[in-house]
């Protein structure tokens, strides 16, 4: 079904997944999505499942997913890689499959929105600890930033009982001539954005928002907030170390930052607080008896 001048006809046009891959460390996935319509599409998210049925159902594990802010144009690919959690899944031959969803404005054919890998996904068993619970907690609750980069980075808030994450980026703009213009308080090159996410594992998939039109100190006029800003991708590999991935389609810039701690003083909170949580999984996973 070809598109409309108004509806761009997404399709997931690719599907390949690494394996085999050891139980506890991440596998990756690589898509392609297409438009080969004569309209564009704005956004669009891509989910991964696994199943050990050969057919698609409600019965498919889902995996993690990917939300694009960048804007398909007509006639065009664009083709991403996608880090997983093999945690989420038992020892053993998996099926694995990606679904587009969520494609604004609208995806007219869904027939062509739903692939399986050519190939299954095979999940060996890992060493002891392999999967031990994320380390996802409120000890991660600090500033972090990109040693290379100094005078930017991030605040992370773990808000446990929401199973989600705030992120406060602190950054400068991408144009240099920004630093030369008037400031009466800061410098008009700085910039900021908030995020906020739900986690699965240790990934963390965050909508950023950008706030403007506001008054130092005043409450008038009222601020703007710019939500679905970008999409941000959070992973906190240890209690020491995190990966923050972002597509900012407004300003056209995309990549990855790896990030550290600026002072390690909740390091051992961090650990402490993971160490427990291994600790009570395990004792659920006990027979009784």
């Amino acid at each position: 079904m070809s598109g409309t001048a108004w509806s761009a006809d997404l399709e997931l046009f690719q599907l390949g997944v690494e394996s085999p891959v050891q139980r506890g460390g991440d596998f990756e996935a690589s898509f392609i999505i297409a438009n080969q319509t004569a309209a564009s599409a704005d956004s669009y998210r891509v989910e991964f499942f696994a199943s050990r049925e050969a057919d698609f159902n409600g019965r498919a594990r889902l995996l993690g997913s990917f939300d694009s802010l960048r804007r398909v144009v007509r006639f065009s690919f664009q083709e991403y890689l996608q880090l997983l959690d093999s945690c989420l899944l038992e020892p053993g031959d998996w099926f694995f499959f990606a679904r587009l969803s969520a494609v604004v404005p609208n995806d007219p054919n869904a027939a062509n929105d739903t692939r399986r890998a050519a190939e299954p996904l095979r999940v060996e068993a890992g060493g002891p600890g392999a999967c031990a619970p994320g380390v996802i907690n409120a000890g991660l609750n600090d500033a972090w930033f990109n040693p290379d980069t100094p005078g930017q980075g991030v605040f992370i808030t773990v808000l446990p009982e929401q199973q989600q994450v705030f992120l406060a980026w602190f950054t400068f703009s991408p144009l240099a001539e920004a630093a030369e213009g008037p400031a009466l308080l800061g410098n008009s090159a700085q910039r900021w954005l908030t995020a906020i996410g739900p986690w699965q594992g240790r990934r963390v998939q965050l909508v950023a928002s950008n706030t403007r039109g506001g008054l130092f100190a005043q409450s008038r006029p009222r601020v703007v907030r710019e939500s679905d800003y970008g999409a941000l991708e959070l992973e906190l590999i240890d209690c020491e170390r995190a990966r923050l991935r972002y597509e900012l389609p407004a300003s056209e810039l995309d990549g990855v930052i790896a990030l550290r701690r600026v002072v390690p003083d909740n390091v051992v909170l961090c650990q402490s607080l993971a160490e427990m949580a291994s600790d009570q999984q395990q004792g659920e996973e006990e027979p009784n008896g």
